[in-house]
């Protein structure tokens, strides 16, 4: 009796009457609204397990390109000497994590102001159609797919330092016992044309970072290393002085 009453109610001549709800037509769309939300659900859910699988995917062929020059033929000790590579003499993995993800973010904020400057100084002329970005694998890409290959034998390889790591690879029988990894060597090409245009494709090098300190504190850059573009061997993006030497 209480639930007939709630769906309507009896009229003085004894008739029963529904009750109309004037708002239940106006709430019907709540049903779409909660399937369209499953399907979106549904939806993102997808995306994010193909976004995984072609995480994974890339990983595996990043490791393959990066271990391509016989680091992979020597297992784990030919990985632990390509990470050496990348860190710096008593930093741990995730030292060197931290340190190279400052300088991104530098280099991001410095490369941010830039552009803003030309949006300014191209204001109300037309301006040139972008090029596209050429997606590259970064120093942060490469330690983090070594050290991921190489958690499944050492699980703490994120807090090895670089002199354990050395240890490791020289006990492995695959270097001498007094080898040393090899140190990061740049190479140089001058950014203006005040040479002609030929000494600006002209590359200079491999050189060691002190040696080239060395010249940039004699000027032989300019004032503040303007006069080059640096990078690091194996790379192909050309950089400022002060975004490779922070």
């Amino acid at each position: 009796m209480k639930e007939e009453m709630e769906e309507g109610k009896f009229a003085e001549d004894g008739m029963y009457v529904r009750s109309y709800d004037a708002h239940a037509t106006h709430d019907r769309w709540l049903e779409d609204v909660a399937e369209r939300d499953i399907k979106k659900a549904r939806r993102a859910k997808r995306k994010a397990e193909k976004r995984e699988q072609e995480r994974v995917k890339e990983e595996k062929k990043s490791i393959e390109e990066i271990t391509a020059d016989g680091a992979s033929a020597s297992g784990k000790a030919g990985m632990e000497k390509k990470l050496l590579e990348y860190l710096l003499p008593s930093e741990t993995v995730l030292e060197a994590l931290a340190r190279l993800g400052r300088e991104k973010k530098k280099k991001e904020a410095k490369l941010k102001k830039k552009a803003k400057a030309e949006d300014t100084s191209m204001h109300g002329s037309t301006k040139e159609e972008s090029k596209p970005v050429v997606p590259q694998v970064s120093d942060i890409d490469r330690i983090t797919t070594l050290a991921s290959a190489l958690m499944a034998e050492d699980p703490e390889i994120y807090s090895n330092t670089y002199e354990g790591i050395l240890r490791s690879v020289r006990r492995s029988g695959v270097v001498p016992q007094d080898w040393k990894p090899p140190v990061a060597r740049y190479e140089y090409r001058w950014a203006t044309t005040d040479g002609g245009k030929q000494n600006e494709q002209t590359v200079y090098g491999p050189f060691e970072a002190q040696e080239l300190d060395q010249w940039y504190k004699a000027m032989f850059f300019g004032i503040a290393g303007e006069k080059i573009r640096l990078r690091k061997v194996g790379n192909e993006e050309w950089e400022e002085w002060d975004d490779i030497f922070l």
